[in-house]
This record gives C-alpha cells, structure tokens and sequence, in this order.
C-alpha cells in the first residue's frame, strides 16, 4: 500500500475510531428535534418538488433551497431506516472520509497529513461539532463537508496544471455543498483564498481568476434561484458583530460559556494557552524556514464567519470551525517542529484543547438526551404544540413521542404548554442538570437558543 493511500486511510479509521468514543453515549439516543419530521423517506414527487421551490415538503421548517438535503434525508432513511446508531455511525464516518479526503488533498498547501490528523481531531472535539454527530437532520452539514473535500481535492490538482476539467470538478464540489445548505455560500471566499495561495506557488494567475470568477457566479446563481423559487426565504444577513463572535467561538473548543468552577477554568486558561501560542508562534515567524500556512487557514476561518455567507448560530459553525482547527494544528506542527520547550508547549496546547472540547461536547450533547427537558419540550411540539398539525411523523415514530411525553405527564396541549414549564422550573430548583438514573427529567447545564 503506497503513503498516498496509507496515509488518508490512517486518517480517517483514527478519527472515525475518536470520534466513536466521543459519541458513545448519544449513539443510541431516540430521533428528536426536526429529526421526527425531516429523516424519513419521500415520494419521487416531493424529491423533484424540492428542486423547484421550498426544500421541506410540508413547510414547516426555515423557508429555503436545499434539495440535496431532501434527496440525504431520502437517502440515510432508506439505509438506515429507525435505527438511530446506524444514523449516527453514518455521519461519523461521512465525517471521518472527509478529513481522510482532505489529508491528500491539503498537502498541496503544505499541510502534513499529521496535521490534518490533529486538525480532524480537534474538528470532532469542538463543542460546537456535537449538533453534526448527534443531531441526525443537522448531519447533513456532513454532506456539505465531503462536498467541500471534493471541491479542494480537485481544486489541488487542477489549478497547478490549469486543467479545466479538474477546476469543474472543484465547482461542481462547491455547487453540490450550495444545493445541500446555503450556508456552504461561506466557502466561496474561502476557496477563493485557497486559489490564491495555490496559484502564487504555482505561476497559475489566470485560472485562478477564472475560478474566482466562477466562484462568485455560482453563489450569485444560488441566490438568484432561491430567491425565485423561494420567494419567502431569508436574505442574507448583514450583521457585523457576528462574524467576531463566531470566529471566536471557532477558535474555543470548549465553548465561550461554563457551567461550574472547573468548566469555566478549563475555558479561561484555553485563552491563555491560545495566547501563549499565539505569542510564541508569532516570534517563530521571524525565523528562516517559517511556513506561510497559518494565515491562509486564519483568513478563511474569518471569511467563512462573514456576513451574509453565515449565521450567528452554533450549529452553523461547521467551516469556521474546520479552519479554525486546520490553523490551530498547523501552528502545533510547525512549534513541534522546533523542539525543545516549543514541543511542549505545543503538547500541552493540543491536550488542553482535546480534553476540554471532548469534556464539553459530551455535556452539550445532552441537550438531546431523551430525559432532556429542550428534547421534551421540542417533541411536544411535533404531536401536541405549534407544528402538530402540518408535521407528518412515521407511525412508530409518532408513537415513541407520544409514549415518552407520557411518562411525564404530558398529553395534549394543556400539558405540552404549561407542564414542560414547570418541570424545567422545578428541575433548575433542584438542581437536576445532568441524566440521572432515575429516569428523572433534567434541564441541560449548557441549553442550545434554538426557540
């Protein structure tokens, strides 16, 4: 087996095994949130319907233009029908492909693929990673990331030789990420970054233009298409502090907020190890020999946190969290590199962050525990509350919700309304904030806002 093979294989069978043992615990919790209504099979019409208009065939979720995302939820319900560990081993190892994919491909950027076996590991240990794991309908983000793998992979390979088919091949990449979630719009300057960098290498100034250019008329078509066949979707945002906050979060693989003494230790002596890094790393940079790397991944960590290519809200972090962790592993490379305190500091650096993002990601994972008072309240909606309605639940799923509301009393509207405030009321008073083992309902240390 030849190192172009090995080495993307090692990738992703050590990242796929981490972040089984990261998710353990949730891989056989039950379907909940948009999952009851969106992962299901569809008829042939309601999958070419997705390609003219509004992507949720029944309208009840964010008005938008993904018919990818309804042709995967299609697709995974056919494989992995009702059980939830197949589901969610899937989008582990969709995860896992994409990182082994991108160790061949960024290589071409001066990326080792140890680096990328740490970058992929800090990925999966983002707090901010939990909702592409354990969140079944958000695992379509996963889908988005092997586009993403793709697109780079032949973009590394064409743009050097200027071969037009391989540079359409990389827009196809970026078009197939476009049609499965619009926020995939943060890659274009992203990608566009990475030509530049690789053309400058490579004396390939006029493909790269081109596919800059090409770049920019896609997402220019993607909106122009959802904007005519959807006509009530969201126009892109223009909120100026959002993209300091996500590249912020980004960049804290614990998460910017703790719940006790030793969370929010774990997250404040992150910043200080971020500093010393940065410090650090910054003096390296006068030396000869210094890599060029790190600010290609920071730019594009910031690009993908732009207004109008991204949305201030946690489970959209997938790219920016991607550079992010492909800046921090490439700072630890080159500060190993250099032996002496510099690798320790590095070691330090990557345990810290490992531990306190993996420690993190499991408590806010538990915002999807089937004894979780947002998994409760979210159910209730579907079979009792504001989507009740509209929304069309497989009958063994339909019946698993209203079974689980039963335990606790909750019932009709009445209960799903005013009983499901009240426990979290009293769960917060008795301090019930994590899964016990008596069964008991619980209100989630670290609550994700999607209200």
């Amino acid at each position: 087996m030849t190192g172009t093979v090995r080495a993307p294989l090692a990738v992703f069978a050590a990242l796929f095994a981490g972040s089984l043992l990261l998710a353990w615990p949730a891989l056989g919790w039950p379907m909940t949130f948009d999952d009851l209504h969106l992962v299901q099979t569809y008829p042939v019409r309601f999958l070419l319907t997705a390609f003219q208009g509004h992507w949720d065939p029944y309208r009840l979720m964010t008005a938008g233009y993904r018919p990818l995302t309804t042709v995967f939820n299609h697709a995974r319900s056919l494989l992995c029908g009702e059980n939830v560990v197949a589901h969610r081993l899937l989008l582990l190892g969709l995860g896992a492909a994409t990182w082994g994919w991108l160790a061949v491909s960024l290589r071409a950027w001066g990326v080792a693929p140890r680096a990328t076996l740490l970058a992929g590991a800090l990925w999966f240990t983002s707090i901010y990673s939990v909702f592409h794991y354990v969140w079944i309908t958000d695992g379509n983000h996963m889908l988005q990331g092997l586009a993403f793998a793709a697109s780079a992979a032949a973009l590394a390979r064409g743009l050097p030789r200027g071969s037009r088919s391989l540079l359409a091949a990389s827009l196809l990449g970026f078009a197939v990420a476009l049609l499965t979630r619009e926020d995939s719009l943060a890659l274009a300057p992203a990608l566009a970054l990475m030509a530049l960098a690789l053309a400058r290498r490579a004396g390939a100034a006029r493909a790269c233009a081109a596919y800059v250019l090409a770049l920019a008329l896609a997402s220019v078509a993607l909106l122009a298409l959802r904007r005519a066949v959807v006509p009530r979707s969201q126009p892109p945002g223009a909120d100026f502090a959002a993209p300091f906050i996500s590249f912020a979060r980004a960049f804290s693989p614990a998460g910017t907020t703790g719940f006790d003494a030793p969370s929010w230790a774990a997250i404040a002596g992150w910043w200080v190890v971020l500093g010393l890094l940065a410090t650090t790393w910054a003096r390296q940079r006068q030396s000869p020999g210094a890599s060029g790397g790190v600010p290609l991944w920071l730019g594009c960590a910031l690009a993908t946190c732009l207004p109008a290519v991204n949305v201030l809200r946690e489970d959209l972090l997938f790219f920016p969290v991607l550079f992010a962790s492909l800046a921090l592993a490439q700072v630890l490379a080159e500060l190993s590199a250099r032996g002496g305190r510099r690798r320790g500091l590095a070691a330090a650096a990557a345990a810290w962050a490992l531990l306190g993002g993996a420690a993190m990601s499991r408590v806010y994972a538990e915002n999807f525990h089937p004894e979780s008072l947002r998994t409760i309240w979210w159910n209730g909606r579907f079979v009792y509350g504001a989507y009740a309605r509209k929304a069309r639940l497989p009958p063994q799923r339909r019946e698993a919700v209203v079974a689980q509301l039963h335990r606790f009393q909750i019932d009709e509207m009445w209960g799903h309304e005013v009983r499901t405030r009240k426990l979290e009321q009293r769960a917060i008073a008795q301090g019930r904030r994590r899964p016990g083992d008596d069964g008991q309902p619980f209100y989630p240390w670290l609550p994700w806002s999607e209200d």
